[in-house]
């Protein structure tokens, strides 16, 4: 079998559109380097778009992913994100394949995080629905 990469159009910089690629039914992001800003700019004009399966790489520090999703999208993340993963977050899975930093889950109202690894401080702060599964600990302060 051989894997077709196909083009998508996103309503974003082309630079940005660079870093995106689609496989079968799942989209690919390279984070690699990636400003947070911009990384969040895909993630919400492929929610707009309807995709339903993400996969991020390369990421390293990047805050607020997932931040205030309004859609069923499954979203897996490979590397360490940064603060406030999924905060007032409303419907996504995302999962992911590392560790997490401080406040993931902050504010979040719907949807799933699992985390294959370790979370930081304030996991959970003030999260309003939904659930947040930790594979190993979660920090205290």
């Amino acid at each position: 079998m051989i894997m077709q990469e196909q083009k998508m159009t996103l309503h974003v910089e082309p630079s940005l559109q660079q870093r995106v690629k689609t496989e079968g039914d799942v989209t690919k992001v390279n984070a690699e380097g990636l400003y947070y800003r911009d990384l969040n700019c895909i993630l919400r004009a492929l929610c707009a778009s309807g995709i339903k399966k993400v996969e991020i790489y390369g990421v390293c520090g990047q805050r607020y992913i997932g931040t205030d999703l309004n859609s069923p999208m499954q979203i897996d993340i490979y590397g360490t994100p940064g603060n406030d993963l999924g905060a007032f977050m409303n419907g996504p899975r995302i999962t992911v394949h590392g560790n997490v930093q401080d406040a993931c889950g902050n504010t979040m109202n719907d949807g799933v995080i699992v985390v294959h690894g370790c979370a930081g401080d304030l996991t959970a702060n003030s999260m309003r629905g939904g659930k947040i599964f930790i594979r190993d600990s979660v920090a205290t302060a």
